[in-house]
């Protein structure tokens, strides 16, 4: 088990307050930079091993968990993390924000051993889409496609239907290089 790390002043720093209309204000307010363990978190505001509540500042996008060590601003009214300083467990990160979080980049890499995306919708615009896997496995309760043109190529193409399947065709052509055959116990032809 880890020891809690005592609450240490870093060093005084004197920094410009904005006002509600973005102007800097007249006076300077001195602040500390402390470091200090987090003993809860809620949302957008942490509780701090000392007793105190600070807030996350927006620049602290990594969510700060139990045990983890942050680095806070504190002034004779209120107390911002700023950073994570060192996680409790270094082999687990969360990006958090109350809001929208934008990647911009020319290009943006991910590699994982897993990836999981759990979203409430996903939306994908590209120009191209390019997939390669070696099994790729789907599961939905409904599927539409749209679809200008189709073209798949196979060597095995399999289609199991447990209830209806209705095709509607502006013409059906079939190239069979040896055989064709369809079993039935009724065919309709209308």
């Amino acid at each position: 088990m880890r020891r809690k790390a005592p609450e240490r002043a870093i060093r005084p720093v004197r920094a410009l307050r904005a006002d509600a209309g973005g102007k800097g204000s007249e006076g300077l307010e001195e602040g500390v930079l402390e470091e200090d363990v987090v003993r809860e978190c809620d949302g957008g505001a942490i509780g701090l091993g000392n007793g105190a509540r600070a807030v996350l500042a927006p620049s602290c996008l990594v969510r700060p968990e139990p045990g983890d060590r942050v680095l806070v601003w504190r002034t004779g009214r209120e107390r911002i993390a700023l950073a994570v300083l060192e996680r409790r467990d270094p082999r687990v990160l969360a990006v958090a924000t109350p809001g929208e979080l934008s990647l911009e980049a020319t290009r943006i890499v991910v590699r994982a051993q897993s990836l999981q995306l759990r979203a409430g919708e996903l939306l994908t615009s590209a120009e191209a889409v390019h997939e390669v896997s070696r099994i790729s496995t789907r599961s939905a309760e409904l599927r539409v496609a749209e679809i200008g043109t189709d073209i798949r190529r196979a060597k095995t193409a399999r289609d199991e239907v447990e209830g209806t399947f209705v095709q509607r065709l502006g013409a059906w052509v079939s190239d069979t290089a040896r055989e064709a055959r369809v079993a039935a116990r009724a065919m309709l032809f209308g």
